[in-house]
């Protein structure tokens, strides 16, 4: 069933043509719902009622009529919203009932659901069920009244937002378009007159605690008259402080305070005055404009929200632009102020914490103090390193050692091949037996000079026996110390000839080593000899050593980008578990100092160094 039939039905039970004159002459749906509701009650005859709308959750009464709108009505009301549906309660007495009937309603023509819904409740004296549904066929009738007035107040409100939603568009892209924002500020007021049939706009900007006009329409003289433009900045300012829109003439439900309008409204000659403030990026008023036209056309409510919505797109856009075109200096000092607003103004629960611990973190580094130590890589070697090499050219013979093994002194690491030498030392022992039986027939024949030669020849073979028996000496590789081998598998090599000098093994002495550091460059000046630190090694990362700084070297090296100087400590107690070869961290203890600066000193250090070759 359309709308247009159910007020067929509703003429035929609403009485008299004076009172449907009235419903139909009826502004709005304020103003026809206690009309509407009178009538509902004359024809059936009910106690009392109320007629509910629901605006955005809300459910207030419209009209109300026998008392019991709140109390009773109300939620009999919610229920039939709720269900979507007629609703009825029986009284506790059993002397009547409360019916309610939901007035849902859809836009024409759009295709979708109003914001609003009406419900409307009556209390009737008989629990009748045929009296009751009589009473909710002339609801279900006579509310095409209250739906048709709802679509055309709804549909109404669509078409404000559209224009307002339009016009605040326009605004936007007149703004948009000059890249000054002096222009731009100009094209906006000159759209606000032409919008609003004005004799003047006025848009200023919040700068440095101060309102700064920037475009004025339709007036040149504006800036010559000092006491127009104290009481326009005045009007703005009233409306900035008190974070509203203000009118003059005032409206009667009026909360703020609106004597600077009042005084421009009377320098201008009783003229209707506009001051609609805006907000800027930050939730800051950056600025405001007034607006001004003749007394004879108060600004209405309609017109107030729609400067005030199209006044809130441009207005930021407006502030952007101002802002771009400012000093970068005036830039730095506003970004500093803003800063110091958010810190020390309200609001900014996060920025003032953030701000609080870094101050109690300055001032905890700024009195704690801890010792300074330096940080290098390290390396265990022995402190004595002992090269065993080929004693004289020959062939392996065997090579009982290998790198890793913990020997005594004299024990055998090689040998070589000493059968040519064993022979070689017969020979020379045959030869000494023969000389010796020669020299002494020598003597017996009493040839003293023949006897002299033969000694000189004897004392030859004793030394080339000599040395052939110090060869066969030194054919066996010995351990020169109680020690570790630390390289040379010569396993592989058994029966390879060997030429004299030729590296066999590398030996270092036990439990005797000395520390290698790698030291950066940045922190060689604080190292001398002497200090003490730890070293901890990735072997044994559970234990610390401590050591000694022996010797700091002038020779620097190139590793992986850093430059390297190399300094020798000294362990103070070494462990068993040590072996030549371990690396790990040395930590040398330097001073006491303030732990901000040990933290902070690589950073000044890089932004002294970058400065200086920049600007030195």
């Amino acid at each position: 069933m359309t709308i247009a039939d159910l007020k067929t039905k509703a003429h035929a039970v609403l009485p008299g043509s004076t009172q449907t004159s009235h419903l139909v002459s009826a502004r709005d749906l304020e103003a026809l719902a206690p009309l509407w509701l009178h009538m509902q009650i004359e024809q059936s005859g009910a106690r009392g009622g109320a007629v509910f709308l629901e605006a955005s959750g809300q459910l207030r009464v419209l009209a109300a009529q026998g008392g019991d709108a709140e109390t009773v009505l109300k939620p009999v009301a919610q229920a039939a919203l709720k269900a979507d549906r007629a609703s009825v309660l029986r009284r506790d007495d059993g002397n009547g009932a409360f019916v309610a009937q939901p007035l849902g309603f859809d836009l024409p023509g759009k295709g979708q659901r109003a914001d609003w819904r009406c419900a409307v409740a009556l209390s009737i004296d008989s629990a009748n069920p045929a009296r009751m549904r009589s009473a909710l066929q002339g609801l279900a009738w006579g509310g095409a009244w209250l739906r048709e007035r709802a679509a055309r107040d709804a549909l109404g409100h669509l078409a404000e937002r559209g224009d307002r939603l339009s016009a605040a568009q326009r605004l936007m892209v007149a703004v948009q378009e000059p890249r000054a924002a002096q222009a731009a500020a100009l094209r906006l007021t000159t759209e606000l007159s032409h919008m609003l049939g004005a004799d003047r706009a006025v848009v200023a900007l919040r700068r440095f605690m101060r309102t700064e006009i920037m475009a004025v329409s339709h007036s040149a003289e504006f800036g010559k008259r000092v006491r127009l433009t104290r009481l326009v900045t005045q009007a703005m300012d009233e409306a900035l402080s008190q974070r509203a829109a203000l009118t003059w003439p005032e409206r009667q439900d009026e909360p703020n305070a609106t004597r600077a309008q009042a005084a421009l409204s009377h320098d201008r000659g009783g003229a209707a005055v506009l001051t609609v403030p805006f907000l800027v990026e930050g939730g800051r008023w950056g600025g405001a404009v007034t607006i001004e036209r003749s007394a004879d056309r108060p600004f209405s409510a309609d017109e107030v929200a729609l400067v005030d919505a199209s006044v809130a797109l441009a207005g930021p856009s407006l502030h952007d632009k101002a802002e771009n075109q400012r000093w970068l200096i005036v830039k730095i000092w506003q970004s500093l102020r803003t800063q110091f607003s958010r810190m020390f103004g309200p609001g900014h629960a996060g920025r003032k914490l953030a701000g609080i611990v870094l101050v109690a973190a300055t001032a905890l580094f700024s009195t704690w103090s801890g010792p300074y130590r330096v940080t290098a890589d390290a390396t265990v070697q022995g402190a004595v390193e002992r090269s065993l090499i080929a004693p004289f050219d020959g062939f392996l013979r065997s090579a009982m050692a290998r790198p890793g093994d913990i020997l005594q002194q004299g024990a055998i690491l090689a040998t070589l091949d000493d059968r040519d030498l064993v022979l070689e030392r017969l020979r020379w022992l045959t030869e000494i037996r023969q000389r010796e039986l020669e020299y002494g027939q020598a003597i017996g024949r009493r040839e003293r000079s023949e006897a002299d030669l033969i000694r000189a020849q004897i004392e030859q073979a004793g030394a080339q026996l000599a040395m052939v028996e110090a060869r066969i000496a030194r054919a066996r590789v010995e351990m020169p110390f109680d020690g570790m081998v630390v390289a040379g598998d010569q396993s592989q090599n058994i029966g390879a000839s060997v030429q004299l000098g030729d590296l066999l093994f590398q030996v270092v002495p036990d439990s005797n080593y000395r520390i290698v550091l790698n030291v950066d460059e940045r922190y060689i000046r604080d190292l001398t000899p002497g200090q003490t630190g730890t070293l901890v090694l990735s072997a044994l990362p559970g234990d610390g050593f401590p050591v000694s700084l022996e010797r700091v070297t002038s020779v620097a090296r190139a590793s992986e980008g850093r430059n390297l100087f190399r300094a020798d400590a000294v362990l103070l107690h070494a462990s068993p578990d040590f072996r030549p070869g371990m690396t790990g961290i040395v930590k040398i203890e330097v001073d006491e100092r303030l732990m901000i600066d040990i933290w902070s000193a690589p950073m000044r250090n890089w932004a002294r160094l970058t400065f200086w070759s920049w600007l030195g």
